[in-house]
């Protein structure tokens, strides 16, 4: 896939999600924390939400996050 995204703490969730669209449904997986995502309250926030914003909601860390959304990412890319 040609839209690889180079994850950092300021990565907005909504590129990950265009990039990814099947990414949402996945996130779910890494933490039950994440199905925050399917709110209506949400939609709102996501605009402005980044990874950084996302690990303290959470309580992942960094680089927990980013191993999980890797290993994820690299199964979308190769279906």
């Amino acid at each position: 896939m040609s839209n690889k995204i180079i994850l950092s703490p300021n990565t907005k969730i909504t590129d990950l999600f265009n990039a990814y669209p099947t990414l949402k449904n996945e996130l779910i997986n890494i933490n039950p924390k994440f199905k925050m995502l399917k709110t209506p309250l949400a939609k709102v926030m996501l605009k402005k939400a980044t990874l950084s914003m996302a690990c303290e909601k959470t309580g992942m860390s960094y680089e927990q996050l980013v191993e999980k959304l890797n290993d994820i990412i690299e199964k979308i890319e190769i279906q």
